[in-house]
């Protein structure tokens, strides 16, 4: 099954700060989404457990 995709805008100094830790190595990253994805999970994690 196919994931339905979005796209997001973002400024492009957000950006640039992104692909450098994304490029940074020892850090686990294989790219900007890999990046992106894990620090919105993390934060809805943080906001969840605030809730509580």
């Amino acid at each position: 099954m196919k994931r339905p995709w979005k796209t997001v805008q973002l400024p492009e100094d957000l950006i640039k700060e992104v692909d450098k830790i994304a490029a940074t190595p020892g850090l686990g990253y294989t790219s900007r989404s890999e990046f992106i994805k894990e620090a919105i999970r993390l934060r809805i994690q943080e906001i969840e457990k605030a809730k509580k």
